[in-house]
Parts: C-alpha cells; sequence; structure tokens
C-alpha cells in the first residue's frame, strides 16, 4: 500500500462517488426505491434485490475508503530517496494521527470487500 500513488487514490474517490451517484439516480429513476421494498416484486427475498442491498452498501464503503486514503496520503506526501525518485511516503512513516486511520479504513474495505464477492 506504501506505494500507491495519491493520484489514483483520488481517482478511486472520484469514480466511486460518481458510481454511488448514477446507483442511487438509477433506483430512483427506475421505480422510485420501490425495488427495495423486501416485500416488492414477484419473489419477495429475490437474488436481485439482495444484490441491490450489497450494492447500497459495498459503494458508500468504498467511496469512504478511497477518499480517506486520498485524503491521507496528499496530507503525507512524497519522499526523495538517495537514488533521485520520489516515492509516495511509506504506511511506516506516517504521521501518528495518519497512521491511526489507516487500519480502521482497510477494515472498510475489507468489509466492502466481502459485500461484493
Amino acid at each position: 500500500m506504501s506505494t500507491a500513488s495519491p493520484t489514483a487514490f483520488l481517482l478511486w474517490a472520484i469514480l466511486s462517488v460518481l458510481f454511488l451517484a448514477f446507483l442511487v439516480h438509477h433506483l430512483w429513476c427506475y421505480d422510485k426505491f420501490k425495488c427495495l421494498r423486501w416485500s416488492a416484486g414477484r419473489q419477495p427475498g429475490a437474488f436481485k434485490r439482495v444484490m441491490t442491498y450489497s450494492y447500497l452498501g459495498a459503494v458508500p464503503l468504498f467511496a469512504v475508503y478511497s477518499i480517506g486514503m486520498s485524503v491521507i496520503k496528499y496530507r503525507e506526501g512524497f519522499i526523495f530517496t538517495p537514488d533521485g525518485k520520489f516515492l509516495p511516503m511509506p504506511v511506516q512513516l506516517y504521521h501518528e494521527p495518519n497512521r491511526a486511520w489507516v487500519l480502521p479504513l482497510q477494515f472498510v474495505f475489507s468489509f466492502a470487500w466481502a459485500l461484493e464477492q
């Protein structure tokens, strides 16, 4: 994770927020969120509804993770290596307040990934 670019996390944050907005807009335009009611449709508890719920849970969590990591990465910045290269700051060198957020954000990512599987 230490070599991940801040720009990559920023792009991920932008795309996840756009996808979340699209998902909410699509559910609204489809039937004004009626499809989310458990008793809606011909088959209560259908697989499509469960998948919709998992997406509604996972996408905001991915957005939280990517926004949080973007903020941390941009706060920490880059280091200049002895061979003349710039690298994103390794996690081991983060300031303590930022390092304290890495593990909770990793749990958020893990939970979101579990909802996707």
